[in-house]
């Protein structure tokens, strides 16, 4: 039996479909596959099609989707404590987990898998990206990595498509560059959180209100919420710098999450914004963030927002 709970979908969704690939042949799987929803299905069912034995194949192979809509889910906890041998059971429970303290919780995790996926921190997506890219054989560039990240987020889903989708159509070799990411992933190098930080990190004033401006035109793609986000990071990581009494290039490096090749634009930005501007900036980005949410608006829209925010940012 294997439980696969958390709120973060892809490592859950990969389990799967690994379960599902390998434990049946395709010829197979007509007699010896079943797969429920849990909004519509009853516990028994499942029990009932765990109990079964396989036909002409070494395994049956049960599959319950959505299981975090299925009613009464620890009636499950009997099979759970004498579970078929040549059953693979598999629960798909999305979004939340079982309580741990209760006996059903217990059972899975001695008699089964109960697999945790969790949600992956900001600081580790790039370094996860990296990884899932190295596994795919593909080169992908920092500034390439930098794009996907700050326009992509946290959404694993989105980024191992992009990458999958780079690995089928460039040469293998090939350094994904951001033109690539312009041209096959449809995020534009031009208008983007990493360009909007970058300009503003250097006083580009007229680039900032370029992107901003953009952004203001394109909310749907570019959400204040999320750009603030980005933002409070880059003030954050700015802050720790001045903070900081080491100026080891490694040590400042390793203390606020970058890559070395990033040193330069930091410091910069750190010489660009001192100590004291950088706590006021800080401080205005949460009130922005509020604002973002709905909280003590004004009635102001979301390229407002960021062009606001853009002057004070500017003009500290």
């Amino acid at each position: 039996m294997y439980f696969l709970q958390g709120e973060e979908d892809f490592f859950i969704d990969k389990i799967h479909d690994a379960i599902a690939e390998t434990v049946l042949r395709e010829e197979e799987r007509d007699f010896n596959q079943s797969i429920f929803y849990g909004k519509d299905t009853q516990v028994s069912q499942i029990i009932e099609s765990a109990r079964r034995f396989p036909m002409m194949a070494e395994y049956n192979l049960v599959i319950v989707r959505e299981g975090q809509s299925l009613k009464k889910i620890e009636e499950l906890e009997p099979y759970a404590k004498n579970p078929t041998s040549s059953t693979v059971l598999v629960v798909l429970y999305k979004g939340k987990k079982l309580d741990g303290r209760k006996s059903f919780a217990k059972t899975v995790a001695k008699q089964g898998v109960l697999f945790e996926s969790k949600k992956l921190y900001d600081n580790q997506v790039a370094p996860w990206l990296s990884d899932y890219a190295r596994s795919k054989k593909v080169n992908l560039g920092l500034h390439a990595q930098q794009l996907l990240v700050e326009n992509l987020g946290s959404n694993l889903g989105q980024l191992a498509n992009a990458i999958e989708k780079l690995g089928i159509i460039l040469p293998e070799g090939t350094e994904v560059s951001p033109k690539h990411v312009e041209q096959y992933i449809g995020i534009s190098r031009e208008y983007n959180v990493f360009e909007f930080i970058n300009a503003i990190g250097n006083k580009d004033v007229k680039r900032v209100y370029e992107i901003a401006e953009h952004f203001g035109n394109n909310p749907k793609n570019n959400h204040p919420i999320l750009v603030i986000g980005q933002l409070a990071e880059f003030f954050y990581k700015l802050m720790m710098i001045h903070f900081s009494s080491s100026k080891d290039k490694n040590q400042i490096c390793s203390l606020i999450g970058i890559k070395p090749f990033f040193f330069g634009q930091y410091m910069q930005a750190a010489k660009n914004y001192p100590a004291k501007t950088v706590v006021k900036i800080y401080s205005k980005l949460r009130e922005y963030d509020m604002r973002s949410k709905g909280k003590n608006n004004g009635g102001t829209d979301e390229g407002g927002l960021l062009r606001e925010l853009s002057f004070y940012i500017l003009n500290y």
